[in-house]
């Protein structure tokens, strides 16, 4: 189901997802009438940050390894030895900064969406 999803968002048109008055349109839209409207519409929600480095150098250190290793149809598009030397040179280190190690969950979780 969720790579139905993926490939139904990533279909989408930019400006079915972004307005000029803000992120996350079509979840405003499909929570009309099921959320009380200054919810619904704030535009003051605070985002956290996770421990994404921390959780990849630690606990889930041999999940990224296998899915690094593991064939995917998508690996000709992503340069898969340079995530593991990223995973190795900044994220086993801890070095690496916040928004990369980001950067780096989303490719690893295309390439785990995707493995052979």
């Amino acid at each position: 189901f969720i790579y139905r999803l993926a490939g139904f968002v990533f279909s989408l048109p930019s400006d079915a997802k972004l307005t000029p008055a803000g992120t996350k349109r079509i979840l405003r839209e499909a929570m009309a009438g099921r959320l009380p409207e200054p919810i619904r519409t704030r535009r003051t929600k605070i985002g956290f940050s996770s421990p994404t480095l921390e959780w990849l150098a630690g606990p889930l250190r041999e999940w990224a390894q296998d899915t690094l290793a593991a064939g995917s149809p998508i690996r000709g598009l992503i340069d898969v030895a340079g995530l593991q030397r990223f995973f190795r040179d900044k994220i086993l280190t801890r070095t690496a900064h916040y928004d990369d190690a980001l950067v780096f969950w989303t490719y690893l979780n295309a390439l785990r969406l995707t493995r052979g």
